[in-house]
């Protein structure tokens, strides 16, 4: 797998985080695939040997992949970095920091301390995307590496945004059984775009958030990145509507739980 990548060299962008991680994952790999030739790993295939299987199975004497998105899952600490070393990302997003595999990890502190080590190991040319409404992760954006870091959120004020150097920020949050819509806002540029989407979730506006950050990064207009937030599709078994023969809507989120999600579902 290291001699396929090596072959390619595709631009690599490592994602983790105690949930969120596919998700947001399968939105990069949508929009991106508007302007770049992009392939994430499948499914929720985020250990060493599973990213190993999707580079083999997919990636093999394929020559125009130009970004591979690298999903990366921890039960202890040095996982993350063991699938670093593999994949070595250029771009590196932390979705959330919360009580998930506490029966491994013991505490969020030595789950947060796993999860860092997907900033860790970027170069110091790289660029780190956070999310600053979890405290944890916020934390691992505070220690200043790399020096290219862009930050989101989904409840402050874009003039807070501005005190705390936060760039991309989602106001006027609306959900309904139509799917979310809201604005996101460019701190740094002053530029705002309003996003429609049929996904579910509201805690799915800080996935886009954090797609958005990579997309604007990599050179896609915000505008561009809202027309092609209205065509995805939520990800296999999370929070996925449909309405059986006699008008019954079966709301299907059982791919896995955590205790954010299910206030979100229920709230759904």
């Amino acid at each position: 797998a290291e001699t396929v990548l090596e072959t390619i060299q595709p631009k690599i962008i490592g994602i983790t985080g105690s949930y969120g991680k596919t998700t947001t994952k399968n939105f990069l790999r949508d929009i991106l695939n508007a302007r770049f030739k992009t392939y994430a790993t499948p499914k929720s295939y985020n250990t060493l040997m599973g990213v190993t299987l999707a580079i083999n199975n997919d990636l093999t004497n394929d020559y125009s992949i130009e970004y591979f998105i690298s999903e990366m899952g921890a039960y202890v600490e040095g996982e993350i970095e063991r699938i670093c070393q593999l994949t070595p990302p250029d771009i590196s997003i932390v979705t959330e920091v919360g009580p998930q595999h506490l029966e491994r990890f013991g505490s969020l502190e030595n789950v947060a301390t796993a999860k860092y080590e997907i900033i860790a190991n970027l170069p110091p040319h790289g660029l780190g995307v956070f999310n600053w409404d979890n405290p944890y992760v916020r934390g691992m954006y505070e220690r200043g590496y790399p020096d290219n870091r862009i930050a989101v959120s989904k409840v402050i004020s874009i003039e807070e945004a501005k005190k705390n150097g936060v760039r991309f920020v989602a106001t006027d949050i609306s959900e309904t059984l139509d799917g979310l819509s809201f604005a996101v806002t460019d701190t740094v540029t002053d530029e705002s775009e309003f996003f429609t989407t049929a996904v579910a979730g509201e805690h799915n506006v800080m996935n886009l958030l954090l797609t958005t950050a990579v997309a604007v990064h990599e050179g896609m207009p915000l505008r561009d990145i809202a027309y092609r937030v209205r065509t995805l599709q939520a990800a296999e078994s999370r929070l996925v509507s449909n309405t059986s023969a006699n008008g019954i809507t079966i709301i299907n989120d059982a791919y896995s739980a955590n205790p954010v999600g299910v206030l979100s579902s229920l709230k759904v």
